[in-house]
């Protein structure tokens, strides 16, 4: 899946997702990992300030995306 359309999915449920690294582009080969861990990483917004409902919530909706 393209990751730019897995982020904007998410966004649009307001489950946003950070981007780390997008100044290092120009910079790395499109063959490198760096390239390829930039483009197709999805950084999910997982942290203390949220309940295990709302961690349910976000999993139910990535693997919405993964499964259809």
């Amino acid at each position: 899946r393209n990751m730019g359309e897995v982020r904007n999915k998410l966004a649009l449920q307001n489950i946003f997702t950070a981007t780390y690294w997008p100044n290092a582009l120009p910079r790395v080969k499109k063959t490198s990992i760096e390239y390829t861990l930039i483009n197709n990483t999805l950084f999910l917004p997982i942290d203390q300030r949220l309940t295990a409902y709302n961690v349910e919530k976000i999993a139910e909706s990535v693997l919405d995306l993964i499964n259809n």
